[in-house]
């Protein structure tokens, strides 16, 4: 038997089979007093709660379903954007360097202005614009070269050692390192 107290009266017993009115502002309506327990309304929460996470997933399906069919489907076209300014280099065949532009690129080889043809094609005479430069650093303190390969040493500044290949370089100090080596003037 449980009591149910209210503040200036006596104690009341109160029976499962009483009945409680609670009153709401608009409204009023009687709960059986068993139904009071904290189990009950931890039921309730959950119960709730789980119906909102149902009401979601069932809604966010049919948003999904009906927006599915609305997107069109993907294709491509062609690129019809203007160019980019290209320059294609073919390659060098019989001393003139060839290949072709997209676009309207301005070329130039050293000072001159190449003008491509209508197609976008040119041919131009290489001359001596594309010599191949080798820049060959020498270590401090050397002053003979010879080739791995070869049989001779030469001075760094003659233009037999300036010949030979950077891979195949091998340095001396003075000829007496490069004669003990095996090398001969």
């Amino acid at each position: 038997m449980s009591v149910f107290s209210v503040e200036g009266e006596r104690r009341l017993p109160l029976f499962e089979a009483e009945k409680i009115t609670i009153t709401k502002i608009f409204f009023s309506y009687p709960i059986h007093h068993c139904f009071l327990s904290t189990h009950y309304f931890d039921m309730l929460k959950f119960s709730i709660l789980f119906f909102a996470i149902l009401l979601g997933l069932q809604i966010g399906y049919q948003i999904g379903v009906r927006h599915s069919y609305d997107v069109p489907p993907i294709s491509f076209k062609a690129d019809t954007r203007p160019l980019e300014p290209t320059v294609i280099l073919d390659g060098v065949e019989n001393g003139e360097l060839h290949g072709r532009t997209h676009g309207s690129p301005r070329l130039f080889l050293q000072d001159h202005l190449i003008l491509p043809d209508g197609s976008g094609a040119f041919r131009i005479p290489v001359g001596s614009a594309l010599n191949n430069i080798i820049v060959i650093n020498i270590p401090k303190g050397m002053h003979f070269v010879a080739s791995k390969r070869g049989k001779k040493y030469y001075s760094v500044l003659q233009r037999a050692g300036e010949s030979i290949s950077p891979k195949n370089r091998i340095y001396f100090r003075t000829e007496r390192e490069a004669i003990s080596a095996g090398y001969k003037k």
